[in-house]
């Protein structure tokens, strides 16, 4: 006879694994789990000691406001003309504003969005309130 599978445990199988955990002496499914030995301190923990935090944080930032610029501009006709003139420079020069090149100076990625109409705006957190990773 067909028997229809469904996705959810049934009940004889549920209650066949609890008595099996109770008989080994286990009252929940948190006992029977083992630690996992590779959990350790958080990414955040691991970038302040490696003395990383600092230039991830400013290269995220960076990359963050380059990315939002990047669809002001993509949505947008006859914006890149717009800060090739801000900028005075050649089309390449644009290209490289919009690349993902950390090397790029803060100043010039300013230029570029004052050019198009936006300004950035960079706020401080206190570290307590940061969402830690």
């Amino acid at each position: 006879m067909f028997e229809k599978k469904t996705r959810s445990t049934p009940a004889k199988e549920i209650n066949l694994a609890l008595d099996r955990m109770k008989k080994n002496g286990c009252e929940s499914k948190r006992q029977t789990m083992k630690k996992n030995k590779h959990t350790g301190s958080s990414f955040y923990d691991f970038l302040k000691e490696e003395d990383l935090y600092e230039e991830v944080t400013a290269r995220g930032l960076k990359k963050s406001n380059i990315h939002e610029l990047k669809q002001i501009v993509s949505s947008k006709r006859g914006m890149k003309s717009r800060i090739r003139e801000a900028l005075n420079n050649s089309p390449s020069m644009v290209e490289r504003v919009f690349s993902d090149n950390p090397h790029i100076e803060y100043e010039t990625l300013v230029r570029a969005g004052l050019s198009v109409g936006y300004a950035p705006v960079i706020s401080w957190v206190p570290l307590d309130q940061l969402k830690k990773v």
